[in-house]
């Protein structure tokens, strides 16, 4: 999803590339939980515009956010309560990010 102020690529014509995100969140899969956690959090650190990268285990109640800091990204693990997405002024409660769409 592509929400705010950003640049989007004028070459994607659809507009679902953009040049400057502030936040990208990851659902964790079973196939790709290595290769997110590895090669492709390394390049999204490499991004100077992301400022958080999240990421959600399905197997467990776990949110993980990379946040930039002086030296790199910290990592704060969540696995009760809310977490704060400080790039984008956002407070989530884990209730609301498990929260199943399908129950009653």
């Amino acid at each position: 999803m592509i929400c705010g102020h950003l640049e989007s690529d004028p070459a994607d014509r659809r507009g679902h590339t953009a040049l400057n995100p502030k936040v990208i969140v990851e659902i964790l899969s079973p196939s790709t939980e290595e290769y997110d956690r590895g090669e492709k959090l390394l390049q999204y650190q490499q991004v100077p515009s992301i400022e958080e990268v999240v990421l959600i285990a399905q197997d467990q109640r776990a949110v993980e956010v990379f946040r930039r800091a002086a030296g790199g990204f910290e990592r704060v693990v969540v696995t009760e309560g809310s977490f704060r997405l400080s790039s984008i002024a956002c407070e989530l409660a884990l209730d609301d990010v498990y929260r199943n769409p399908l129950a009653t």
